[in-house]
């Protein structure tokens, strides 16, 4: 079994699977740039009650995860949670550009509580602009059009 996590500010999807089903669950937003390590610790514990057992292999695409202090963050809460997984932990950019280039090069772009745009060329990032956060500068995000309605 396989667990995926597609983690932003405001929400987290997850599928657990194999080769013959998938499970999804939903849990509040995970992202260790603006939260702290209790709440993201909650929500993992909220993903771990519905689990039965652990799966062999989670791969986490997260927004705040870009620095090695954040993946350490969300490594350890992870690692303390399931205690027999190996744990792989990518932005969630990567995580947009794996799942819609299926291997090839293209332009990505996030919109949601934040936005970020990368070129990617199908593995992994090539190039991306800094985002400003979704409180600064970030005026495409869904916290931005939220404010000015």
């Amino acid at each position: 079994m396989y667990l995926i996590a597609d983690a932003g500010s405001t929400k987290c999807d997850w599928v657990l699977f194999d080769h013959s089903q998938s499970i999804y669950f939903k849990t509040k937003g995970i992202n260790p740039s603006t939260q702290d390590q209790n709440t993201i610790k909650k929500s993992i514990l909220e993903l771990r009650e519905q689990l039965a057992f652990n799966p062999h292999k989670i791969f986490f695409y997260g927004a705040g995860c870009s620095s090695p202090s954040a993946i350490n963050i969300i490594t350890t809460i992870l690692t303390q949670s399931f205690l027999s997984s190996d744990i792989y932990i990518y932005t969630d950019l990567l995580g947009t550009a794996r799942a819609l280039c299926d291997g090839k090069p293209g332009i990505v772009a996030i919109l949601g509580t934040g936005s970020h745009a990368a070129f990617c060329d199908g593995h992994k990032i090539i190039h991306q602009l800094p985002s400003l956060g979704y409180l600064l500068g970030d005026e495409g995000s869904g916290n931005y059009l939220g404010k000015s309605i």
